[in-house]
């Protein structure tokens, strides 16, 4: 079987793509490395850290905000009603969630963006309704 000067000039470009695509050293990117079923924590941490003051006021704020959902918090009836109860975005306001990451001098805890992500993971694992409410409230009142 001969074969024609397509078939030649593909298998021609066919080879140069190779050499392009996998000459040099070859490693796997994170993204790649998930999707394989890979995760590699060392590609992206160290994850940032608090300081030892910032991490005890974020475990504080993250045990009143558990106390709280335990106490308050009905995902159930907040889907089946596809409602907040005011009893709820108002408990969240006087335990200081809603002005987490307002500076203290206006009435605001201080809070990180990252240190305010942390206590969201919380709410958010209890109900993503109250979570997503809150990242909303607290996006609405940076712009206002």
């Amino acid at each position: 079987m001969t074969q024609t000067e397509a078939e030649i000039q593909r298998q021609k470009e066919i080879k140069q793509a190779e050499e392009l695509l996998f000459a040099g050293r070859q490693e796997m990117g994170f993204a790649k490395g998930l999707f394989l079923g890979r995760f590699v924590a060392d590609w992206t941490m160290p994850y940032p850290k608090f300081s030892a003051a910032q991490q005890a006021e974020v475990n504080q704020a993250i045990a009143e905000v558990r106390q709280f959902l335990d106490d308050k918090l009905d995902p159930v009836a907040i889907d089946r009603d596809a409602n907040i109860p005011r009893e709820i975005i108002d408990g969240l306001g006087r335990i200081g969630v809603l002005g987490m990451t307002a500076p203290k001098e206006v009435g605001g805890r201080g809070f990180s963006q990252m240190a305010y992500c942390r206590v969201l993971e919380e709410i958010g694992a209890r109900d993503a309704a109250t979570s997503v409410f809150d990242t909303l409230s607290f996006a609405i009142s940076s712009y206002s």
